[in-house]
């Protein structure tokens, strides 16, 4: 069998370092971790835990390179927009393979406006949106939001409500209650506080989306990708709710559920096609989640790409990708044996 390395960002490493819960929110508890070692070593696999991108560098310091087959890495990184590319950069570099995908997709993909490009390049719908830029030569713009939008080439698509969240961020991170903005007043406000709340980092406003909100679990790469299954969200309320970060994280939202989603249902199965069209044309790799909304409800709905999710959450029986599994008659085990057969796949090649 297989030395596999892991890699990982563990939460409590970076809170110990004073760094805030919302700071840490994406990375990974000691049962996630826990869970993904034992899984491994289940299928047969001698497991070295290495952690983060700081012990990887020691690691690769030493002299004589380490006896390691493949490198499972589920780091998301802390600093940059290309974080989550960092751990297998230095992977290509040093020659050494790793799970999921490589540094130049990783690096796209946490960048949602950069995505949205290539995805409608790719002939994949996508919502009509704005990037605000956030320099520090913006600050004293306090129409940043408006300016952005009147300079947007979809500027006569991007008709009321919208929809606006930081670029680079995931777990709902920077979705807040203005996030769903109805008029030019409540846009310059809301970019403003998301502005100052992730300095540095643009802000991306979308044409809100009414319709079915799916998260498509997806597993192989190139032609051997397919659909696992897929979750559906919904409000248990006659008035729509959207996840905030706050609803998510911080207090019960009963309002809002999610379930199996029917894979029969003709418009999952437009959802999930656009889905794995997107998967394949970003050259995602092994196993991941694509987001997707319908722009309205009813006859005539259309799939639109949200976000794509190349390095999904693994925790068991609460991240999408492990959930979507389960319902599917995969077992946590076969998704991380599914996974790890995939990047073996490359090292034949």
């Amino acid at each position: 069998m297989l030395t596999i390395a892991f890699c990982y960002d563990l939460k409590s490493d970076y809170l110990a370092q004073g760094y805030t819960k919302e700071e840490c929110l994406e990375l990974d508890t000691e049962d996630t971790i826990d869970a993904v070692a034992c899984a491994l070593e289940e299928l047969g696999n001698t497991v070295v835990r290495v952690g983060n991108i700081q012990s990887l560098i020691k690691h690769l310091a030493n002299e004589k390179k380490p006896a390691w087959d493949l490198v499972f890495n589920i780091a998301e990184g802390m600093f940059g927009v290309g974080r989550e590319a960092q751990i297998p950069g230095v992977l290509e570099a040093y020659r050494i393979p790793c799970t999921f995908s490589d540094a130049a997709t990783l690096a796209v993909c946490l960048d949602k406006g950069k995505t949205k490009m290539i995805v409608e390049a790719l002939g994949v719908p996508s919502a009509p949106y704005a990037i605000v830029s956030n320099t520090p030569e913006d600050k004293n713009d306090t129409k940043r939001g408006t300016n952005a939008i009147a300079a947007s080439p979809f500027a006569s698509q991007l008709t009321y409500p919208l929809f606006a969240k930081p670029i680079a961020e995931g777990s709902s991170k920077g979705v807040i209650s203005g996030s769903k903005i109805t008029g030019p007043d409540m846009l310059d406000s809301t970019v403003g506080i998301l502005c100052a709340q992730f300095s540095g980092q643009a802000i991306l406003i979308e044409k809100y989306l009414a319709g079915r909100e799916i998260t498509v679990g997806i597993v192989g790469t190139g032609k051997n990708a397919r659909v696992l299954g897929a979750i559906e969200f919904k409000s248990n309320l006659k008035e729509e709710v959207f996840l905030t970060y706050e609803t998510k994280h911080i207090v019960n939202c009963p309002a809002y559920c999610e379930f199996q989603a029917d894979m029969k249902d003709p418009e999952v199965k437009r959802a999930c096609e656009t889905a794995l069209k997107a998967w394949k044309g970003l050259r995602c790799r092994d196993a991941g989640r694509v987001d997707m909304r319908f722009d309205k409800i009813g006859e005539g709905a259309i799939p639109h790409f949200m976000e794509v999710n190349p390095i999904a959450g693994l925790k068991p029986n609460y991240s999408h990708l492990p959930t979507i599994a389960a319902q599917n008659n995969t077992s946590f085990v076969q998704l991380i044996d599914i996974i790890v057969k995939s990047a073996v796949e490359r090292i034949k090649k």
